[in-house]
């Protein structure tokens, strides 16, 4: 168990390895509280909103091609998007010295805005009332590098359940497997591949928007804290 809060707990599970599946994932239960629903539907130009945390560009982005989200940010400016990303943790001064190039696009683009991080909840609650689409797309080109291929097809991330948590569509990358995969269970989002993912409104247009916010109470109360309070009281009552 890891930041158990007022707010909710992220919550690693382990699984039984096999050669397919996932060994651990990474869960974050919100409590109710905590989501929101989303019932409008949304304008054009479209506003996709990220949040995530920025590492550094020698230990991260030079390693993990899939990380570089900036060429594919572009690709969806120039597509006529409206995107905004939070810069998580880092301070601005921070930011612009490892990612100058975020910072030349935020000030070139009036359909680019780069903002500092913000506690969760607000975060959640602006995600909800701002935003149309949640984004976790990837430079999928992974040149043969194995262990990046694993980390994107098995990984959990937290942030998939903060957006889940806000209540709008999340769109996605196939690469991520196991993330996918919950976009299709609950069909909360949309999954694009590299091809779709550079025609990103033709394939919006195909999906019913009223729908997925639809879909996405089921998804809630699927991963609320509420729901998952058990599972976190056995697991507590065997190892204390």
């Amino acid at each position: 168990i890891h930041n158990l809060n007022s707010s909710g707990v992220n919550f690693v599970e382990s699984r039984v390895p096999s050669s397919s599946k996932t060994q651990f994932e990474w869960k974050q239960y919100y409590s109710s509280e905590y989501q929101f629903k989303k019932t409008t539907t949304y304008l054009s130009p479209l506003k996709l909103v990220s949040a995530h945390q920025f590492g550094s560009r020698h230990t991260v982005m030079a390693l993990n091609k899939h990380a570089d989200y900036l060429p594919v940010y572009q690709n969806l400016l120039n597509q006529g998007f409206d995107i905004t990303h939070y810069i998580s943790y880092l301070k601005p001064e921070e930011a612009i010295t490892i990612y100058p190039e975020w910072f030349e696009l935020d000030s070139q683009n009036t359909q680019f805005h780069l903002l500092q991080g913000i506690p969760q909840f607000d975060l959640i609650h602006e995600i909800n009332q701002k935003y149309d689409f949640a984004l976790m797309l990837y430079n999928d080109e992974f040149e043969g590098i194995f262990c990046m291929y694993n980390q994107m097809k098995y990984a959990t991330g937290s942030r998939i359940f903060a957006y889940i948590a806000a209540g709008i569509p999340i769109i996605i990358s196939s690469c991520t497997e196991s993330l996918a995969d919950i976009i299709r269970e609950f069909q909360i989002g949309i999954v694009v591949n590299s091809k779709e993912r550079k025609n990103l409104l033709q394939v919006i247009q195909q999906y019913d928007y009223q729908q997925m916010l639809y879909n996405m109470s089921k998804a809630q109360k699927h991963y609320s804290l509420e729901n998952n309070i058990g599972r976190l009281r056995d697991f507590l009552k065997e190892r204390i």
